[in-house]
């Protein structure tokens, strides 16, 4: 008789998670957004390494396939300080060792994303490495080609080389990023140049720096671009701020905010004015933990203004150039523990709402310039625990915490209070030498005759959304009605915000029944929800104020989740996002018009979701860049629209809302009126795009997908050099 041989499956009692290799490219892509970020969180890891200078080089870089080297005169690492740090993902050496052992400085690099930057930046790292405090004194080399991290392969069975080897340095690391996935221009590179000069805090403005308090704890970064051997140095610009109308200084003192104004223009000198009764911080974290350090400076000037504020003060060539840098440079940067935090300060950032009122009328009649671009300065926030101002996962902002909003209003009125202050001063200056001069009735002194701001008529309709041949003017009175009054009211609910939140932290704090403690969450839920409404709709209302700028749609879709996580918890909605290419950068738009864009196809997606009455709920955003063309699809399972459909979604008045979906007003569906995909429609239109309901993949059901064209490099120099 035959035996058969029966394969018997053993299953053990414990397994073990797996890591697809895919994990180390997604997390290049999601943690690091922008190449600047990039560079900079290489940078950081110098800094972190008690390094005093360190060298960027840009070898044969202007096409694909060149080559980054970043050089330092750090620590170096030791044979464990790689394995167990630089080769360990979510290693916690940066948590254990929060500052660095020579100058005690507090560590500026996070969550290991040094190696992910190079990642993000080519496919191939070569670390060359020597540490003084090594027993063998020997330096190390360490290889590694990211292109073999790909998915469907094992994290743990790829290997690395990390071989002893002989440099010529005593210490330091140079790291060397070899087939650089993009081209960087001269351009370009500048502008990584002047974001890396921007990156560690400006000493010229300030002389409270408390990062750096010795001569021997000084970090200069060097950038240079190598040619087909030809090598070229960049420099900084030179400082042209002493001839400022003003210079505005604060900090909080005791959890009081005060402001200094001193401007030699106007023989002011106003010291610790009190602007804000009480910075509150939360109640547990400050039983625990000193105060968090704040300081801020900004320069104050005035554009295309010299007959008005500086003739008799400097001369027109000072003043050109002083009105050159403000357009250049203006906007309020923030360093937290001496390193920047992007993006506050950058163009179209207005992270302290100083361009949503624009130019201010006083009671004297006339208008204080006041936007982003009359300003030069920054915050600087020593926090060394970390407790009061965390950053974001992405490394692209901080975490918008009550301890941040206090800051930010305080900073907001500290500025504002130094604008007033100035035109009062010039009103004064002004009033004082016509008196002089004519000695007039004082019924006839004039207090100001500044016209307000007048439209550039050359940016008359321009790109103009012309959707007047199908609503009707009175319509669009209505909508524009609505948009002011929305307005207004999320401008009042602000104040009413903390009062609900500690009212709710209150009855938190105090013993509950059972079913007052599920009131008590739900509560919370809905006001969590609330809260993420209107923080969208003020940033969208703040933006509307703002010029056209280049858009990072990545960073739009990662920010827009960020302020619907709440709604979309509450609704168990899956959100994810996938990004194709980088640098994901449109024409100049208005940012304003994103936030409409990205709300209504959000209303509409969840409409349809909850038709379906499904359980499992899914939204996706992808976005991606293809040759020229920068493209946006947004992706749900709901019920999906008929074909026939296709083109008249976009329609005016076309709509397949239905008033029983949970989602309608009782009295006016503003969301189901139809015009919602037309606006849209128009917004793209104008900037030469096209918006179409494209194929989906098998999960989902409806792709709206949006096309523009990308920013080329003039245009990114213009708005980002």
């Amino acid at each position: 008789m035959t035996k058969k041989n029966i394969n018997i499956e053993i299953i053990p009692e414990k397994v073990n998670f797996t890591i697809d290799a895919s994990l180390i490219e997604r997390l290049g892509r999601e943690l690091v957004a922008k190449a600047e970020t990039a560079v900079a969180e290489l940078v950081k890891n110098a800094y972190d390494a008690d390094a005093t200078a360190v060298t960027v080089k840009f070898i044969d870089a202007k096409k694909k396939g060149g080559t980054l080297v970043i050089l330092d005169n750090g620590r170096g690492m030791t044979y464990k300080e790689l394995v167990n740090g630089f080769l360990r993902i979510a290693s916690n050496q940066k948590k254990k060792n929060p500052v660095s052992k020579i100058f005690k400085r507090t560590k500026a690099g996070n969550k290991g994303i040094g190696r992910f930057a190079t990642q993000r930046l080519g496919t191939e790292l070569i670390i060359e490495t020597k540490s003084l405090s090594d027993k063998n004194k020997k330096g190390y080399k360490l290889r590694i080609n990211w292109i073999d991290y790909e998915s469907g392969k094992d994290l743990s069975n790829i290997k690395v080389e990390l071989n002893p080897t002989s440099l010529s340095f005593e210490q330091g690391t140079s790291i060397r990023i070899n087939n650089l996935r993009e081209g960087w221009t001269d351009t370009k590179i500048k502008r990584v140049f002047r974001y890396l000069t921007d990156l560690t805090q400006p000493y010229y403005l300030s002389d409270k720096v408390l990062s750096s308090k010795s001569k021997k704890n000084k970090f200069e970064i060097e950038c240079l671009i190598n040619e087909n051997e030809v090598e070229t140095e960049l420099t900084s610009s030179q400082d042209v701020l002493n001839n400022s109308l003003a210079i505005i200084e604060g900090k909080i003192e005791n959890d009081i905010g005060l402001v200094s104004i001193k401007s030699h223009r106007y023989k002011i000198n106003d010291i610790n004015e009190q602007i804000q009764n009480k910075i509150d911080l939360d109640d547990e974290i400050q039983k625990k933990i000193d105060h968090p350090n704040i300081n801020f400076k900004a320069f104050y000037n005035i554009n295309r203004k010299y007959k008005d504020y500086y003739e008799g003060y400097i001369s027109k060539a000072d003043y050109s150039l002083i009105s050159h840098y403000n357009t250049q440079k203006g906007g309020i940067r923030l360093y937290k523990n001496g390193f920047r935090i992007m993006p506050y300060g950058e163009k179209g950032n207005d992270w302290i709402s100083i361009d949503k009122t624009n130019d201010i009328k006083t009671d004297e009649k006339a208008y204080v310039p006041f936007s982003s671009k009359n300003f030069i300065g920054f915050v600087e926030i020593i926090d060394e625990q970390e407790k009061h101002f965390k950053e974001t996962s992405s490394r692209e902002g901080l975490i918008e915490t009550k301890a941040f909003e206090a800051l930010v209003k305080f900073i907001n009125e500290a500025l504002l209070y130094g604008a007033k202050r100035v035109n009062s001063a010039r009103i004064k200056e002004k009033e004082d030498s016509k008196r002089e001069r004519e000695n007039p009735p004082k019924n006839q002194l004039a207090g100001d005759n500044t016209e307000p701001p007048k439209d550039n008529p050359e940016s008359k309709n321009e790109d103009e959304i012309n959707i007047g041949d199908t609503i009707g003017i009175d319509f669009l009175k209505v909508l524009a009605t609505i948009g002011l009054s929305t307005g207004e009211f999320i401008h009042e609910i602000r104040q009413f915000v903390p009062s609900f939140k500690n009212g709710l932290k209150y009855l938190e704090s105090k013993e509950q029944e059972v079913d007052s403690k599920k009131i008590i969450e739900q509560l919370k839920r809905n006001f969590n929800r609330f809260r993420g409404y209107t923080a969208y709709i003020d940033s969208t209302i703040t933006k509307a104020n703002e010029e056209k700028d280049l858009v990072s749609l990545d960073v739009l879709v990662n920010e827009f989740g960020n302020l619907m996580k709440d709604d979309l918890e509450t609704h168990m909605i899956q959100y994810e996002t996938e990004l194709v290419g980088y640098d994901l950068l449109t024409k100049p738009m208005y940012a304003a018009e994103w936030d409409s864009i990205l709300y209504n196809l959000y209303s509409n997606s969840k409409k349809a979701i909850f038709r379906t009455g499904k359980k499992q709920r899914k939204i996706k955003i992808i976005v991606g860049k293809n040759k020229d063309i920068i493209f946006l699809e947004f992706l749900d399972n709901g019920d999906g629209i008929p074909e026939k459909n296709h083109d008249r979604i976009f329609d005016a008045f076309f709509t397949t809302a239905n008033k029983n979906d949970g989602f309608s007003a009782p009295d006016f569906e503003f969301t189901g009126t139809g015009l919602g995909l037309k606006i849209i429609k128009d917004i793209i239109t104008a900037y030469n795009g096209e918006i179409f309901v494209a194929g989906t993949p098998e999960e989902f059901s409806t792709n709206v997908r949006i096309e523009l064209p990308a920013a080329n490099e003039r245009e990114i120099d213009k708005y980002y050099g």
